[in-house]
């Protein structure tokens, strides 16, 4: 190397540790792709994005569970599983649960009441080792990576929650679907959710609604 490619390497580093000190890149997320590139030969790439902030855009099959998810003007993120750390996506990993009451369930919950009904899907989705949204975006950005019989399919990743910035009290999730031939995602609040779920059961409907989930946390979960 010559001293100017030296000088201009020591002075990226010197703006990364900026960067990392105001907040604008995470830093465990940028040791894992200084790694990938002295290591591995891996790049990951920075892309600019407004505001004069930078963030890491990953490879395809790559996710950095500690960035926030998106979201949009008319919502807010409630609650959100931090995973702080990268990892390599393996689609054979993630399976979907219908998401269903059973009649015993119908019965003790109160099928229309429902106050009742909501906090009992949400402790239902919550209960299972279910994926957050970090992983509906990085599907939206590599839609070749969906599973083509999800097509069909309204799939949750409820380890994310949001709400409505004019109704702030009423929890909502993102879904993964098919709108207009192209994958995109979906906002539903707990009381829609609970009205797609016992339509869907009274009309003896196929089933719709999924919950994602890693494979691997099953036996975990179970333990």
């Amino acid at each position: 190397m010559t001293d100017e490619e030296i000088g201009r390497l020591n002075k990226k580093f010197r703006e990364i540790e900026k960067r990392i000190v105001e907040g604008a890149i995470n830093f465990d997320a940028t040791i894992k792709a200084l790694q990938e590139i002295i290591i591995e030969g891996r790049v990951t790439q920075f892309t600019p994005v407004t505001n004069g902030f930078a963030e890491i855009k990953m490879k395809k099959g790559f996710i950095n569970l500690g960035v926030v998810p998106n979201t949009n003007e008319r919502y807010t993120i409630k609650d959100h599983e931090v995973g702080n750390r990268v990892i390599s996506l393996d689609m054979n990993n993630i399976v979907l649960v219908p998401l269903t009451m059973t009649k015993d369930e119908e019965k003790n919950n109160q099928l229309y009441d429902m106050g009742r009904c909501t906090k009992f899907i949400d402790k239902k989705m919550q209960a299972l080792p279910a994926l957050n949204a970090n992983y509906l975006d990085h599907l939206l950005l590599y839609p070749e990576l969906i599973p083509e019989d999800w097509r069909y399919k309204t799939i949750l990743f409820p380890k994310t929650s949001y709400t409505e910035k004019k109704e702030s009290w009423c929890k909502s999730f993102r879904a993964l679907r098919v709108m207009s031939g192209n994958w995109d995602d979906r906002y539903i609040n707990i009381f829609r959710l609970v009205h797609e779920i016992v339509d869907n059961q009274e009309r003896k409907n196929e089933i719709e609604l999924h919950v994602a989930i890693e494979k691997d946390l099953i036996l975990h979960f179970g333990e």
